[in-house]
């Protein structure tokens, strides 16, 4: 059975992971807000109704504080999970150790299995949830970004948009593997 598949057996993970996924959404919802209520607050400094001004006002940093809380809430609930994925990780990694020869742990040199397990149990959640919890709220983010553009100004704003994101993104992913 998979690592992750044993961890999200669990109902209390399975639950946090779906608490931690309900507030991905509405951090993203959230982030997109808010620069939304900024144009509305700006717009409203120039009317002669200083309630709607102070309205305006209260929303975005109403909103603005859900999205900061809603980000250290979202990473304590996803806290418990990777905690689960490190350990099952331990646990399947030692599992096969025990079935190894005696010749295997001869031929090692010192230390360089408790440095493949510690790397192991240390890159492995950080990767997964990291590709979960941030790549992709990243992505989805963009795309509302780009069909908000789209339905609010002209088309050739949000191609100009997508464009330079995936400029950006082929850049980066082409310097990245350059670095490492």
């Amino acid at each position: 059975k998979s690592v992750f598949v044993s961890t999200f057996e669990d109902k209390k993970i399975l639950s946090s992971f779906c608490f931690a996924a309900i507030f991905l959404v509405i951090g993203i919802i959230s982030s997109i807000c808010i620069p939304l209520l900024l144009k509305k607050t700006v717009d409203a400094f120039s009317s002669t109704n200083s309630t709607s001004t102070i309205l305006i006002l209260l929303s975005y940093g109403l909103i603005w504080m859900m999205n900061q809380a809603v980000l250290h809430i979202r990473a304590l609930s996803t806290y418990r999970i990777q905690q689960r994925i490190i350990f099952s990780l331990g646990m399947k990694i030692l599992s096969h150790l025990y079935t190894l020869s005696h010749s295997y742990f001869l031929n090692q040199k010192p230390g360089e299995l408790t440095n493949i397990i510690r790397r192991a149990q240390q890159d492995v959640p950080s990767l997964t949830l990291g590709i979960f919890f941030h790549i992709v709220p990243t992505v989805i983010e963009f795309l509302f970004v780009i069909i908000f553009i789209y339905f609010l100004y002209t088309f050739i704003y949000s191609f100009l948009l997508s464009c330079i994101l995936v400029v950006f993104f082929t850049y980066t992913c082409f310097s990245m593997k350059t670095a490492l």
